[in-house]
């Protein structure tokens, strides 16, 4: 089955199936799913219905491949230097500089909309704040959601509670494949953006008054939000928005 055809018929097994990127469907029986995550990337055509690869070849991993997370690829970097995912020493959750040049989309949202975290418990500690945000950070801002979502982890870690965006982000764990992920983060706006560009793939619910946390603080009470129709603000921390964890590699 090639890219872009609505229906597909597995050559292994016979199953016909609708496809679509789409896990919300339940009807993407036939779907192409990342096996190499060097860049660009390779991608093989996976029947769901018999666990077996179709016959179609590998081909370029482009955006809504399943992600080696089981996640869908949202974002490819446009050149082979890719984007610089800076690193945290001595903290918990603390990891080492790296090149990425995919962003992975979890499945599906955190199950219930949370709160960034208390209005005016800490001061900026991210690397983007409202007296620097432009709108440029909405393209630039690439590599930062994971840094930021442990800094943020971190400096709420003495209080109590599970229900915080970028803590519920830091704490999910996927096994998927036999292989456990543990790197997912709240994304930076930029991240967000690319979420909400990818029109057609339904990754932010389009809801009217539906937003998604960034881990984009805007000030000591604050933090950017984004909705599926493009607005963004800078809103209270403690107001419950949804959660779309994501990871980078």
């Amino acid at each position: 089955m090639e890219e872009g055809n609505t229906t597909g018929t597995c050559k292994n097994c016979g199953e016909t199936a609708t496809f679509s990127i789409t896990p919300a469907t339940g009807i993407h029986n036939i779907k192409w799913v990342m096996t190499n995550t060097g860049y660009p990337g390779t991608s093989t055509s996976n029947c769901t219905m018999c666990g077996t690869l179709d016959s179609e070849p590998a081909r370029n991993t482009i955006i809504g491949d399943m992600g080696p997370a089981g996640g869908i690829i949202f974002f490819i970097s446009a050149t082979n230097t890719g984007f610089t995912v800076t690193g945290l020493t001595g903290v918990n959750g603390a990891f080492d500089t790296y090149t990425a040049y995919f962003l992975e989309a979890a499945p599906s949202d955190e199950p219930a909309s949370v709160p960034w975290g208390p209005e005016n418990y800490i001061s900026v500690m991210t690397t983007i704040t409202s007296s620097s945000f432009t709108e440029s950070d909405l393209t630039t801002s690439f590599g930062k959601g994971r840094r930021d979502t442990v800094l943020i982890n971190n400096a709420f870690s003495s209080l109590s509670g599970t229900n915080r965006a970028a803590q519920l982000c830091a704490n999910k764990t996927v096994v998927f494949d036999g292989v456990e992920y543990k790197d997912w983060f709240l994304p930076s706006i930029g991240e967000l953006n690319e979420l909400r560009n990818r029109t057609g793939y339904n990754f932010l619910a389009s809801s009217s008054g539906v937003f998604y946390w960034s881990s984009t603080q805007g000030g000591t009470g604050t933090a950017w939000e984004m909705s599926a129709t493009g607005p963004r603000s800078n809103n209270a921390r403690s107001t419950p928005n949804r959660v779309r964890a994501v990871r980078a590699f």
